[in-house]
């Protein structure tokens, strides 16, 4: 869009201003612009240049007065108005076929069909509006026959068959309308379950990550209470938890008077505990196990929250008539009790452990530790180091699964003699490799002969060793060997036991930082291409601009950019499917990163648009790098579906940046204007601003 004149008229990049577009655009304009080329063209067949003059007239003033209402129209709201404003409108329409219809004939016109369309259009704003139209049409047409002195059958007949024609074109037009209403009341339907869903796991992953930092604690519990009201729109909420028989009042929101405690007597949730089974009651009025908290509740779910066949609470939402509960709330509330269950069970378990001696504390510290970062590297030296100190071992290594080779890699180890990072355990092979086979803790000691003779590669000296497996969701994701020179302080059964437990803690560490690494490496990454996304880019882009602004003036190295755009990229996807597009997409994605310098901030920004920037690069430099990647690129074929051979072209703009306004926005804007430059001169070539 531009703008232009002193009164800032928007116009479109067609060159039609947009009231003036809005106008063209208007049903009943289009029709009073129709209404008037038949009268006109029966003119010019027999030419009248009386009747035409009136015509003409009579074309002008209904072409303003549609022209001025449509103005009017826009600035109404309600559906009520706007249909009397479209009513009315069509009755001018029908003022002017009538007054044609005279000024031409009368009822000996051949002009009378122009009763039809306004009917016709009548009819697609409802029945009422139709009949309405269509009565004064055929009235307009039949009472001056009728009053007249002599009645011509023919007109008469030519009027019935006026009128048996609208009524066609009215039912017809209104199953029409009705087919369309009604799929577009579908399509809003399933617009609503899209937007819900993607509200629904958007709130399962709030509680997911609530837990997964804090635990089942009574603040961590009303923040996930608080997640289902505000984010997932439930009004009543409750959970209970099992102490000693009695289920008791975890956290709610949305009761005034809660009920502080349940058993198994009475209730829906007392059927739920006995039978351990998601309880789905849409009207609580017909459910004679209901008790009620709030006389506004008219549906329930309440959904057992259970963890190795052990009932740890209940999770219980309701809600109002205004608002009632559906299957899709049921799934929902199946999955949330499966994540509140598991946060229960790992709770209960730290709490018994909370109990425990001294070790056990320690052990929790080495959980705080580990943690306190989500860096999968610093997550692994954490967790080296406090075990470590936990268990008082001489020496350490920690072995990961490497899931692109399959291979077990030693990442972390810490005292004298260590193994490597990087060195390869096999499973079955030294203590740690036989605690990844059998899946369980293995005890090693030398000195009686039956040990593994290399507990701890690269440390000969160990007489005591323990190998314990980390597992998680069934698959031994690595292995932690700990060791201890002096052979007269074996593992006690109490060290055993937390070996597990660590084992436990480190599993759900390693999964959470490597899972962590992965969620932020797609958060920065463009799917397709495997390029930075757009916010990385600009991210990235505004550190390196104020890095160079710290320096002093003298010392600062030129910066460069490049915007890419692929030629006619549309086009391309229309003719050979956006499954070659994608392919296009990714072939230069893949030149990109090939040719550009692993110091250089490449990323996709837009579809079809992929920008640069180069540290250190010359304005000369960078048209040299987009010059050679546009040669690269216009020399490529890419194979699309079929191995169909597509081949595609690349513009370039580069810029640098101005010390006068050292920001992101004036370099980019700058390779912008340098883009638009190559754009409109051919394509397929470089320029610079």
């Amino acid at each position: 869009m531009v703008r232009y004149g002193p009164f800032m008229a928007t116009v479109p990049r067609g060159g039609v201003p947009v009231p003036l577009r809005r106008l063209l655009h208007d049903p009943y304009l289009l029709l009073a612009i129709a209404l008037v080329v038949p009268p006109l063209a029966v003119l010019v067949i027999e030419p009248k240049r009386a009747v035409a003059a009136e015509v003409l007239a009579g074309a002008a003033v209904l072409a303003v007065i549609q022209a001025v209402a449509a103005r009017l129209q826009r600035g109404l709201r309600s559906a009520r108005a706007l249909t009397a404003a479209s009513t009315l409108r069509l009755l001018i329409a029908l003022a002017y076929v009538t007054y044609v219809l005279a000024v031409t004939g009368g009822d000996t016109s051949p002009l009378v069909g122009l009763y039809v369309p306004v009917v016709t259009l009548a009819a697609a704003i409802g029945l009422r509006q139709a009949l309405v139209i269509g009565t004064l049409g055929v009235l307009a047409y039949l009472v001056p026959e009728l009053a007249g002195p002599v009645m011509h059958p023919e007109h008469v007949q030519r009027g019935v068959v006026l009128a048996t024609v609208s009524v066609i074109l009215v039912i017809g037009a209104r199953r029409m309308v009705g087919a369309l209403e009604r799929a577009l009341d579908e399509l809003r339907s399933a617009l609503t379950a899209e937007r819900r869903s993607a509200r629904q796991i958007a709130g399962i992953e709030a509680v997911g990550r609530i837990l997964a930092s804090a635990g089942p604690t009574s603040e961590a519990l009303s923040q996930v209470m608080s997640v289902f009201v505000e984010r997932l729109d439930y009004r009543y909420v409750a959970i209970y938890l099992s102490e000693g028989g009695q289920f008791h009042l975890g956290a709610q929101q949305g009761y005034a008077a809660p009920i502080p405690e349940h058993d198994s007597s009475n209730g829906v949730i007392a059927r739920v505990i006995r039978t351990r089974r998601p309880a789905f009651v849409p009207d609580v009025t017909v459910d004679p196990d209901y008790t009620s908290a709030d006389p506004a509740v008219r549906s329930e779910i309440c959904v057992p929250l259970l963890a190795h066949d052990e009932l740890l609470g209940i999770l219980n939402i309701e809600s109002t008539a205004a608002t009632p509960l559906d299957e899709t709330d049921l799934t929902l509330m199946v999955s949330v009790a499966d994540r509140l269950a598991a946060a229960l069970a790992l709770g209960r378990e730290r709490q018994t452990l909370a109990a425990r001696v001294a070790l056990l504390d320690r052990l929790r510290e080495l959980s705080a530790v580990i943690g306190s970062t989500l860096e999968p590297d610093r997550v692994l030296r954490s967790l080296v180091a406090a075990t470590r100190a936990v268990f008082a071992v001489d020496a350490i290594s920690l072995t990961v699964l490497e899931r692109a080779s399959g291979r077990y890699l030693v990442r972390a180890s810490e005292g004298p003699g260590a193994p490597e990072v990087g060195t390869e355990i096999r499973p079955g092979v030294g203590t740690c490799g036989r605690a990844i086979r059998d899946r369980t803790v293995v005890l090693d000691r030398l000195a009686d002969g039956d040990s593994d003779p290399d507990p701890l590669p690269g440390v000969p000296s160990i007489a005591i060793a323990a190998g314990v497996p980390i597992v998680r969701d069934g698959a031994v994701v690595g292995s932690m060997t700990i060791g201890r020179t002096d052979p007269s302080r074996p593992f006690t059964e109490l060290e055993q036991e937390a070996m597990t437990l660590l084992a436990g803690q480190a599993a759900l560490a390693i999964a959470n930082a490597f899972l962590h690494a992965e969620v932020a490496e797609l958060a920065i990454r463009d799917p397709l291409t495997g390029l930075h996304n757009r916010r990385f880019f600009e991210e990235v882009a505004e550190r390196i601009l104020a890095t160079q602004r710290r320096r002093p003036s003298g010392e600062r190295p030129p910066i460069s950019a490049i915007l890419f755009d692929l030629d006619r990229f549309g086009r391309l996807n229309e003719r050979h499917g956006h499954q070659a597009g994608d392919a296009v997409l990714r072939a230069f994605g893949e030149l990109l990163r090939l040719r550009f310098r692993e110091s250089d901030l490449v990323a996709r920004v837009g579809g079809e648009e992929f920008a640069a920037i180069l540290e250190g690069a010359s304005l000369a430099d960078t048209m040299r790098v987009a010059e050679e990647v546009r040669a690269a690129f216009r020399a490529l074929v890419v194979l699309g579906p079929g191995s169909q051979p597509i081949s595609a072209t690349v513009s370039a703009g580069c810029a640098t940046l101005d010390a006068a306004d050292p920001t992101r926005e004036a370099l980019m804007r700058a390779a912008d204007v340098a883009l638009y430059m190559a754009k409109h001169g051919g394509r397929d070539r470089v320029a610079a601003a």
